[in-house]
């Protein structure tokens, strides 16, 4: 009987260890979940953040349309000196603008050189549209 007694106390002791081990793992997979959904987070904010400013440097580079929107080559973004102080990554930067439809332009990836010549269009927002 005492052998019986002792060997439930190991396995307790075991069982405890393991419900031990195991929440302590989780915690720590939640915590790197949270991390990485607040990383995801900030990223996104960081994205809409250079999308406005892209915008912005759309407006001042750019030639306006009757339609309220702004047109400007690939070239003169890329060789502006503001917009390479602003931007660490310019093409990065317009297929976010292309994804959320902020802007348009032809093809998937600009280069130097040669696409300076692609028109990258600015469509009117919103409250731009309606204000015309």
């Amino acid at each position: 009987m005492g052998d019986r007694m002792a060997s439930k106390r190991v396995l307790k002791r075991q069982a405890t260890h393991t419900l031990l081990l195991t929440t302590c793992l989780l915690q720590k997979y939640l915590s790197q979940l949270l991390n990485s959904r607040c990383v995801l987070q900030l990223q996104a904010m960081n994205v809409e953040e250079e999308v406005g400013r892209l915008k912005e440097e759309i407006q001042r580079l750019g030639q306006a349309q009757s339609d309220g929107s702004y047109k400007v080559t690939f070239g003169v973004l890329f060789n502006d000196d503001r917009c390479a102080n602003i931007f660490e990554a310019l093409v990065g930067t317009l297929r976010a603008a292309k994804k959320r439809k902020v802007v348009t332009y032809d093809g998937e990836l600009l280069l130097q050189g040669v696409h300076d010549n692609v028109e990258i269009i600015l469509l009117p927002s919103a409250g731009t549209t309606a204000a015309a």
